[in-house]
């Protein structure tokens, strides 16, 4: 796959929630690949939000007759304590033909090879929980077995009832993922957007008479409105600059400088790596996706990781020039220790706004019911911007969190540091060849990197501001819809010059009508919603139920205990 692709991938694999890495169960714990794509999950979603598939387990998880027959003689512990039963009743059963009682053994024994595997898939989702954390949600499964189970021309059943293979498991897993996405939005629909409708209704049926002095409220909160948009647009930069810290201090700076230094020199000798192979990797942007090098066999080579490295501390270690502490993390961890103050910073003007319009409120003289009908209005707008307050505090948050996966991911040539490093390395390349070229592109790459550490950090410093103005905007702009829709709706409580004419008094007949079943319906809608998010979690169990008798073949299911009966 060339560096374009896997940008392209990559980039769409960023904008998913969730992401599932498939693998073979046998080879899934050294296979490097995968490991690679399970730390990028991790890195991008989130370990919560990265599902692994072990795939085959029926026939990578080799289990002998001897092995399954030893697991049932010594097994405290379904299945293997009820096969072992059923087995010991039939030295006592009378009058049962030979054949059946074979074949019922045989049953037996691919009950016990089956449910050994998977008792050797459980301890493999614990080994790889234990490897990148207990959050890891595994399944392990064999698609062919769900595949045998779903041809009707089968001559026989697998052994793997249609539970063991782990396939339904999977459906459930995924049907989950897509509830979580969705409860939030139904709630949100349920709870905030149709009720509006209810209250968009009252304010048909009830009108006021118009008083003297109400416009020129109208007209100062329009006008407060206006100020606030002005004076929260020009206060995102600076706000932006104070929040966003520097990532080093200037000895730390020059000390990743130095290790830059070290880390190119370490380039042209590890592994014997020979000129050609060096000279491709720096036409390939660091990141060599076509060598037939011996020097890179088997090796993940990325410069740009190595670059990274010398700044913010890896999972894994790739060469002896890593930065003991991680410089970019620690960046983000103060930012998000600092969240409440940066929360505060920018929301200063919706605060100063919101009391500007309350007073206003506070010293209408108008009559008593318009006055309480303008402060309940303006409560249930206070309200729907908290709303929007919250939301932009948990996205300002992910905001953070965002920007740096992006600043310290270096898995194509479309990453910040790829893009950064890229007129680096092409101008190394580009030096004149023959001999002396190496000396020569080794010498011009130790003067390009030169400025390296600090052209990353004024990136990525940039970044962040830009993503944080960018959500601080958005917030700032469903405020102000929500404080133009208060002053909008305060325009409707009068009587329109159409209020008496009779389409309108009929319409407001049907309205009265429909208005109580309407609301009776919502109510019930609302009673039915949970109180939060069902989420089934831990391993998975071996259990099941096993044939009382071979006249009567029931297939051992896994987990659920379901039993298939075999006519």
């Amino acid at each position: 796959m060339n560096a374009s692709r896997i940008a392209t991938t990559n980039a769409f694999r960023r904008q998913a929630s969730y992401e599932i890495v498939i693998g073979e169960a046998l080879r899934l714990e050294d296979n490097k690949y995968v490991s690679r794509q399970i730390i990028s999950s991790i890195k991008a979603h989130g370990l919560d939000h990265t599902l692994l598939l072990a795939n085959k387990i029926d026939q990578h998880f080799h289990t002998s007759a001897e092995e399954s027959s030893n697991l049932t003689e010594g097994g405290q512990r379904p299945p293997f304590k009820d096969i072992k039963q059923r087995a010991d009743e039939l030295s006592s059963l009378d009058n049962v033909d030979d054949n059946d009682i074979e074949s019922y053994e045989a049953y037996l024994l691919g009950c016990a090879e089956s449910a050994a595997k998977r008792v050797k898939a459980v301890q493999l989702e614990d080994r790889m929980k234990a490897v990148y954390g207990d959050g890891l949600q595994i399944l392990t499964v064999t698609a062919q077995g769900w595949l045998d189970w779903l041809n009707r021309n089968r001559s026989t059943d697998p052994n793997f009832g249609p539970n063991m293979t782990g396939i339904p498991r999977v459906q459930q897993a995924l049907l989950h993922l897509a509830a979580e996405q969705n409860l939030p939005a139904y709630r949100n629909h349920y709870f905030h957007a149709l009720p509006k409708i209810v209250k968009r209704c009252y304010r048909i049926l009830k009108k006021n008479a118009q008083e003297g002095g109400y416009e020129h409220f109208q007209a100062s909160a329009k006008k407060a409105i206006e100020s606030f948009k002005v004076a929260s647009s020009k206060s995102m930069v600076v706000w932006a600059a104070a929040t966003v810290p520097k990532i080093f201090t200037g000895l730390q700076r020059e000390e990743a400088a130095s290790r830059v230094r070290l880390l190119i020199q370490l380039w042209k000798i590890r592994w014997d790596v020979r000129w050609n192979t060096w000279n491709m990797t720096l036409g390939e942007n660091g990141i060599p996706c076509h060598s037939d090098s011996v020097a890179y066999s088997s090796r993940d080579v990325n410069w740009n990781r190595d670059l990274l490295e010398t700044m913010e501390t890896p999972t894994s270690i790739q060469h002896s020039y890593t930065s003991s502490i991680p410089f970019v993390g620690n960046w983000r961890e103060k930012m998000l220790a600092d969240l409440d103050q940066c929360f505060v910073s920018s929301t200063q003007a919706i605060v100063t706004v919101c009391k500007k319009i309350r007073l206003s409120i506070d010293t209408l003289s108008v009559s008593a019911d318009l006055k309480n009908r303008t402060i309940t209005t303006w409560e249930s707008s206070r309200c729907s911007i908290s709303r929007v307050l919250d939301d932009y505090k948990t996205t300002l948050q992910a905001s953070i969190t965002e920007v740096y996966r992006a600043v310290t991911t270096e898995e194509d040539v479309e990453c910040l540091i790829s893009q950064l490093n890229k007129p680096r390395f092409r101008e190394a390349y580009d030096q004149q060849k023959g001999e002396g070229a190496w000396g020569r592109q080794q010498e011009k790459l130790l003067d390009v990197f030169k400025n390296f550490v600090a052209k990353y950090e004024e990136a990525a410093i940039a970044k962040m501001k830009a993503r944080l103005i960018e959500t601080a905007n958005e917030m700032l702009k469903s405020v102000a819809q929500e404080l133009y829709a208060f002053v909008k709706i305060t325009e409707v409580f009068f009587k329109s010059d159409t209020y008496n004419t009779p389409q309108h008094v009929q319409a407001r007949q049907k309205l009265t009508a429909w208005l109580p079943k309407y609301r009776k319906t919502l109510n019930e809608i609302q009673r039915a919603f949970p109180a939060q998010m069902p989420v089934e979690k831990g391993k998975a169990k071996v259990k099941a139920k096993v044939a009382p008798h071979p006249a009567k073949r029931i297939k051992i299911e896994h987990e659920t205990g379901i039993a298939v009966k075999k006519e």
